[in-house]
This record gives structure tokens, C-alpha cells and sequence, in this order.
């Protein structure tokens, strides 16, 4: 990817590629808790005839479960909104908030949110800056 014509292509460091990994997983989760099957229905009428059936979050919970798969997205968001300045303690923040959230809920939707809060505490430790040519003039 390159800027302009005779400007050097412009690197993504590590650590914001896996901001952007975090984030995608953290959509993909909210969907599958979403709509995926998250709850078993069952109803008997009054003949005694049991029916089974399959439901989503989404169908069970009504429009208010789109705020809750909302939390981590917007965790996950917050470092790549950030300033450079302040990226870095913000990367944290959200890597220990998306850690919580996942602990807190980890009997219900909380494991959907495992490999988005390794990938946010993975981006934690990765470089910040891009790597460079350790020869000069070569990119």
C-alpha cells in the first residue's frame, strides 16, 4: 500500500494489526452470540404435547442484545480511536476490560470473546512501530 508515487509504502505496525484482529473477532463474536442457537425453548400444551425448539439471543433478549454484544466491540475499538499518545495505556485498558468482560460472562457468552481478549492482550506486547530494514535505503 503506498501513499503516493515515490513516497516509501506506508507499514502497519504490529500492534495496531492485531487492534484491527481484535476488533473483527470481536464482531464476528457478537454475531455468533447473537445469532447463533443460545437457547433450547421448551413448551408443553395442555394435552401434554412437548415441543422442542431452538432460539437466539437476539430472538429471546429483543433489540437490548445488541447493546450487550456491543460492549466489547467498542472495548475493542477504543485503540484504534486512540492518540498516539495515549494508545499504548488505552491497548491496556481495553486488553484488561475485554478480559473481565470475558471472565464475568464466561458461564454464558463471555467464551465467544476468548480469542478477541488474547489477540487485545497479544497487542499489548507486540512492537508499536513498524519494522524497518536493518539496511539503509532498503525497504
Amino acid at each position: 500500500m503506498t501513499d503516493r508515487p515515490g513516497s516509501p509504502a506506508r507499514r502497519l505496525s504490529p500492534q495496531r494489526i492485531l487492534q484491527s484482529v481484535t476488533l473483527a473477532l470481536t464482531v464476528v463474536a457478537g454475531l455468533v452470540v447473537l445469532l447463533g442457537p443460545g437457547y433450547t425453548v421448551a413448551t408443553a400444551d395442555s394435552s401434554g404435547v412437548q415441543t422442542l425448539r431452538s432460539a437466539t439471543v437476539l430472538e429471546e433478549l429483543g433489540p437490548g442484545a445488541v447493546l450487550i454484544a456491543l460492549v466489547p466491540v467498542g472495548l475493542a475499538a477504543m485503540p484504534l480511536l486512540a492518540g498516539p499518545r495515549v494508545r499504548q495505556a488505552v491497548t491496556i485498558a481495553a486488553a484488561i476490560l475485554l478480559l473481565a468482560w470475558g471472565v464475568l460472562g464466561a458461564l454464558t457468552i463471555g467464551i465467544f470473546y476468548a480469542p478477541a481478549t488474547l489477540s487485545a492482550i497479544a497487542a499489548v506486547f507486540v512492537p508499536r512501530h513498524p519494522a524497518t530494514s536493518l539496511v539503509r535505503g532498503h525497504a
